[in-house]
């Protein structure tokens, strides 16, 4: 997937220079004027185009969301599906927009509508889905099915946020062709297959190392995306205009 044609105006070096920006210094660090230098434009074109910085902001959520639902409709759902073509898919726009995943995360760092928005709206994507999944047999039904929604999601959100820890365990990075082939294989074996041997007591006491309560004897099967992808939309104001807005 390859930016489109107005990707390459005036506005989308602007937003692409905002995103950049805030995903590194975060939105009240960052002014129009920071803006305009990495954009290589003058702050006042920023201003002809995005009027403020709070709508710099709504669009740069924009087109995280635009991009983030076009990779979740690309994720295959079912049990024997071959990851690899997804993921060298996923990473051809990650590389021609390497900014997404690290303004991904600093939105899910700082909060905020947008980050609620789009969070919630992946719960009721993974919660339609998983249910319809149920109906047709491929996963099996689940006392709280939208704890186990939110549950995957936090999985998936997780290696976004630990990205450079991730890297360093497995010795690749998981939004690379590779690591997404690595990953993807590693969550369709524990998600269709479980990590408990059969006939385990579900008494067994858990393993000292790792954090958390013991899993549950009966391991999910579902696939952790959500085929639907959410149909989020940037709050009108994510943030109110700070005594940066205009310089």
């Amino acid at each position: 997937m390859r930016a489109a044609p107005d990707d390459l105006t005036a506005s989308a070096r602007i937003r692409a220079a905002a995103m950049r920006l805030f995903a590194e210094r975060g939105f009240d660090a960052t002014s129009i004027r920071d803006v305009a230098a990495e954009a290589g434009v003058s702050s006042s074109l920023v201003v002809h185009h995005f009027k403020t910085k709070a709508q710099l902001k709504e669009a740069t959520d924009a087109r995280l969301i635009a991009s983030l639902t076009a990779m979740l409709g690309e994720v295959p759902t079912d049990a024997g599906a071959d990851f690899s073509e997804t993921a060298r898919s996923m990473a051809e726009l990650l590389r021609g927009e390497p900014e997404l995943m690290r303004y991904l995360r600093r939105m899910l760092i700082d909060g905020g509508p947008a980050a609620s928005g789009l969070f919630h709206g992946l719960v009721e994507a993974t919660v339609t889905e998983l249910g319809a999944q149920e109906a047709a047999g491929i996963v099996r039904p689940s006392a709280d099915a939208r704890t186990r929604a939110v549950f995957l999601i936090v999985n998936d959100l997780g290696a976004i946020i630990l990205r450079d820890l991730v890297e360093q365990a497995i010795g690749a990075d998981p939004f690379s062709t590779a690591g997404m082939t690595q990953w993807g294989a590693v969550v369709m074996e524990v998600y269709t297959g479980g990590i408990y041997a059969s006939g385990s007591s579900r008494d067994a006491a858990p393993p000292r190392s790792g954090v958390g309560a013991p899993p549950p004897a009966a391991a999910p099967s579902a696939s952790p995306s959500p085929a639907t992808p959410p149909s989020t939309t940037p709050p009108s104001t994510t943030r109110p205009v700070t005594d940066r807005e205009d310089r």
